[in-house]
């Protein structure tokens, strides 16, 4: 069976209206979609990957994953352990090990020492080489520096990767733009 698993971004609903559209994007390609359910509040990063794999009903189905911005970087680390057919990194965030020390002050006082200390385990040169599936990264051209230069060079890095630069649309996966790309990706699938 073909499963996508929507990872929703944080403080939104499994019933808000753009995740229903997502869903119906994959369903009509008869691809089921299952919208995780996690548990935000005061967990880290390696938490947030052991409740998503929970979720996986079916380790032998075709799996697809879909995550938008801190929450791509869950699909991108779950994707070792469940090597998905495919995945789409939505405004992939850059909060691997390599990254930490090119970010802006500001973001980094935002986290916690823990969650901190979990970032500083995940190294992006490591975890980019035992990606094998079909991978969609989608920024838009105003993102952060650090976010765009971070979508470019996992594009580089994994292999079999299209990466999409979408004008005009704000870092919200809700935005229309954002929305029309996914569904003309998934359209091809």
């Amino acid at each position: 069976m073909k499963k996508v698993y929507i990872i929703p971004w944080y403080k939104t609903k499994k019933d808000d209206v753009w995740y229903q559209l997502i869903s119906d994007f994959f369903e009509s390609k008869w691809i089921n979609a299952v919208i995780v359910d996690i548990k935000w509040e005061k967990q880290i990063m390696s938490q947030y990957v052991e409740q998503f794999i929970k979720q996986i009903t079916d380790f032998k189905d075709e799996i697809y994953i879909l995550g938008f911005s801190f929450w791509a970087f869950i699909a991108f680390l779950s994707n070792r352990i469940l090597n998905p057919r495919m995945q789409f990194l939505c405004s992939l965030s850059p909060f691997f090990k390599n990254d930490l020390k090119h970010l802006k002050k500001p973001w980094l006082r935002f986290y916690w020492k823990r969650r901190m200390d979990d970032f500083k385990t995940f190294s992006f040169d490591e975890l980019v080489k035992n990606i094998d599936s079909k991978t969609f990264i989608l920024a838009w051209d105003n993102e952060y520096f650090s976010l765009i230069k971070r979508s470019k060079i996992a594009n580089k890095k994994i292999k079999n990767s299209e990466l999409h630069i979408l004008e005009w649309v704000d870092h919200n996966l809700n935005d229309i733009r954002y929305l029309q790309t996914l569904e003309k990706l998934i359209k091809t699938l």
